[in-house]
């Protein structure tokens, strides 16, 4: 196993981001098209939060409703992705290595990080990274 290997070798490179302005219906329809579960939030080209598929299932309401599609559908096509964003997320430099952020998921309630350069967006890893660089090294 490469011990000191970097996060920049695993991650996600030239992660898709969502606006801060954009409504929860389009962050929803890109994780669907791409199979994604996590999206990086910017103004411009600042890095500003986070928004997880996790964040918009917690915002969808309940089987309470009757008609729960539609209203979800209205609600998510209402309110923009600040609303549920994770703001100011931890980041990792894309020097850091694979276990660094291994430890760094493990101590904490989050399974994706933003990858970082010199405090730009550079891409994103996620837990499912870590376990597939894993599985690759049997």
């Amino acid at each position: 196993m490469k011990r000191r290997e970097p996060v920049s070798q695993i991650m996600t490179h030239n992660a898709i981001t969502i606006s801060i302005t954009q409504k929860l219906n389009e962050a929803k329809e890109i994780m669907d098209a791409n199979g994604f579960r996590y999206l990086p939030v910017t103004i411009g080209d600042n890095l500003v939060g986070i928004v997880s598929k996790t964040d918009l299932d917690k915002f969808s309401l309940t089987d309470a409703y009757e008609n729960q599609d539609a209203a979800n559908k209205a609600m998510l096509a209402t309110f923009t992705v600040e609303r549920i964003m994770t703001k100011s997320p931890k980041t990792v430099e894309q020097t850091e290595t694979i276990k660094s952020v291994a430890e760094t998921f493990l101590g904490n309630d989050f399974h994706a990080l933003p990858v970082v350069q010199d405090g730009n967006l550079v891409g994103i890893v996620s837990t499912t990274d870590i376990i597939r660089y894993l599985l690759e090294q049997f």
